[in-house]
C-alpha cells in the first residue's frame, strides 16, 4: 500500500518513497509580470503577502525566469538598474522611488544609496533638517501629553535621535502625531502595517527623527518600561490642565475602562505612585494593587492603579478624558448606567 500522508518525512524533510509530493504552484502571466516589475522595489516576503504564495516558492520562480537574487547581483548590474530607474522617472531617484529593498542593496554594495548615485553622476537630494520651530522650550499642554505617551506605549531612542508610537488605534496615532507637530512644528511620519499574526489588527506607526526634540524630551525625565518617572516640572506644576494632559497621554497608552472602574497598569510601581500623586492633586482618589503572575515566576508583577468610586470616575471623565474612540464608547456606557 502506498503512503499518501504528507506528514511522513525523514529527518531531513524529504518524503518517503511512495509519498505524493505537494502540488506545484502554477503562476499566471499576471503574477509573473508582477514579480518582474516589483522584485527590486519589494522584498520576497512583501510579495508573498500580496500574492498569497510562499516566499521560497517566489524565490525559486524568479530563478527559473532568469532573475538573480539581489545579493547575487554585481555592482555593475546594480548601477544598471539604478540607471534604468533614472531614465523612467526622468529625474534623480530617491529612496521612495526605488524602494527600501533596492536602497539597502545599494548600501550593501557601495556603502550608501547616495554613493551609488554619485558613481552615475546623479543629483543627490539635499538633506532636509527637521529642527523644531517656535517656543518649544516651554512646557505646554501638547508637550505634557507627548511625555505621558512616551512613559506608556511610546518609545524614544537616544542613540538614533528618534521617537514614536506603535499602536492599534488609528485615532490615538493621529492625535499623538498632531500633538507632536503642534508642539514642535516638525514633520512626522505615519504608516500602517498589517500584523504578521493571523486575526490581529493592523498597527499604526508614528515616527519622528529630530535630535533637538529628543534632547528636549530627555532633559525632563527618563523613559522606558522600568525607568520612566513623572517629570518634576509636572509634579511641581500648579497648572492642573498640564497635569491632566500628562495623565491623559499615559491613560491613552496604558489605560483600561471596566464596567465599574478605570485603571492604568505598569510594571513600574514608582511611576504609578507618581501618577497617583498627580490624580490626588486634581482631586481624584485611586488605589494601587499588584498582580503576581503565578504561571511565570520569572516575569515581573504587574501593578494596577484603579479608580473605583463613582464620584472619582465621573471626575476623571470630565477633567481628563481620552482621545481613543474605543475607550470613549465605554465611558458613554458607564455614564448611561449612572443615568
Amino acid at each position: 500500500m502506498k503512503i499518501i500522508n504528507l506528514e511522513f518525512r525523514d529527518k531531513k524533510g524529504r518524503f518517503f518513497k511512495g509519498c505524493k509530493s505537494p502540488k506545484k504552484t502554477i503562476f499566471t502571466n499576471e503574477q509573473i509580470n508582477f514579480l518582474k516589475a516589483n522584485y527590486f522595489n519589494m522584498s520576497a516576503y512583501e510579495i508573498s503577502k500580496i500574492l498569497n504564495i510562499n516566499r521560497h516558492t517566489i524565490i525559486r520562480k524568479l530563478r527559473e525566469i532568469g532573475i538573480k537574487k539581489q545579493v547575487e547581483l554585481t555592482k555593475e548590474e546594480v548601477l544598471e538598474k539604478l540607471r534604468e530607474k533614472y531614465i523612467i522617472l526622468n529625474k534623480s531617484p530617491n529612496v521612495k522611488d526605488v524602494g527600501h529593498v533596492f536602497a539597502n542593496l545599494c548600501k550593501r554594495k557601495f556603502g550608501s544609496f547616495n554613493d551609488a548615485k554619485t558613481l552615475l553622476n546623479l543629483k543627490i537630494n539635499p538633506f532636509q533638517k527637521n529642527d523644531p520651530k517656535g517656543e518649544y522650550i516651554k512646557l505646554n499642554l501638547e508637550k505634557a501629553y507627548v511625555m505621558g505617551v512616551l512613559c506608556g506605549d511610546g518609545h524614544i531612542h537616544k542613540n538614533l535621535m528618534s521617537f514614536g508610537l506603535k499602536v492599534c488605534d488609528e485615532d490615538f496615532a493621529l492625535f499623538f502625531k498632531r500633538m507632536v507637530e503642534n508642539c514642535y512644528g516638525i514633520r512626522t511620519n505615519m504608516r500602517k502595517e498589517d500584523s504578521k499574526k493571523t486575526n490581529w489588527r493592523p498597527v499604526y506607526i508614528v515616527t519622528c527623527n529630530s535630535a533637538e526634540v529628543v534632547r528636549d524630551l530627555l532633559k525632563y525625565t527618563k523613559y522606558g518600561t522600568k525607568e520612566w518617572r513623572v517629570p518634576l516640572e509636572i509634579n511641581n506644576n500648579e497648572d492642573k490642565m498640564i497635569i491632566c494632559m500628562f495623565i491623559k497621554g499615559f491613560f491613552d497608552s496604558e489605560g483600561c475602562v471596566g464596567k465599574n472602574n478605570i485603571s492604568m497598569s505598569s510594571t513600574n510601581i514608582f511611576g504609578l505612585q507618581d501618577i497617583k500623586f498627580l490624580l490626588n492633586k486634581v482631586g481624584i482618589n485611586s488605589l494601587i494593587g499588584t498582580n503576581y503572575r503565578k504561571n511565570d515566576i520569572h516575569r515581573q508583577p504587574i501593578h494596577r492603579l484603579g479608580i473605583y468610586s463613582l464620584k472619582d470616575r465621573l471626575m476623571f471623565i470630565d477633567k481628563i478624558g481620552c482621545s481613543i474612540k474605543r475607550k470613549n464608547d465605554k465611558f458613554k456606557f458607564m455614564l448611561d448606567k449612572v443615568r
